[in-house]
């Protein structure tokens, strides 16, 4: 079974803050900032007979109005990565940045469009 350990990049973006999953101390993901933790957990699944590592996965929200967080979030998963692989040997195949770009929920909302977002 292929693994992505779930990583909290720490990149807070402006969404409703009952769904806000990226913060330092949020839940969702293991702190990018707790490397030993993660090249541990990395490698527990590497010696686990029927999983494979594959890479990492983030969750920064839903209802993301704005491209700059995932942007930022794709710079500290691109610094991990090299760091993750010069240190300890460890290459990542695949990364899912999670989360949700904003939709249409009131008129008040004000998502990019489609055309934007797909060439981000």
């Amino acid at each position: 079974m292929r693994v992505l350990l779930r990583i909290n990049p720490i990149v807070e973006a402006a969404t409703h803050h009952h769904i806000q999953t990226a913060a330092p101390d949020s839940k969702f993901g293991i702190p990018i900032t707790m490397e030993e933790r993660i090249v541990e957990t990395i490698r527990t699944v590497q010696q686990a007979e029927n999983l494979h590592f594959a890479g990492l996965h983030a969750h920064i929200g839903s209802q993301i109005f704005e491209l700059e967080p995932y942007a930022k979030e794709i710079e500290e998963f691109a610094e991990f990565m090299v760091v993750l692989n010069d240190r300890y040997g460890i290459a990542i195949e695949e990364i899912d940045l999670g989360g949700g770009f904003g939709v249409w929920y009131s008129e008040a909302d004000t998502p990019n469009p489609i055309a934007k977002t797909c060439a981000f």
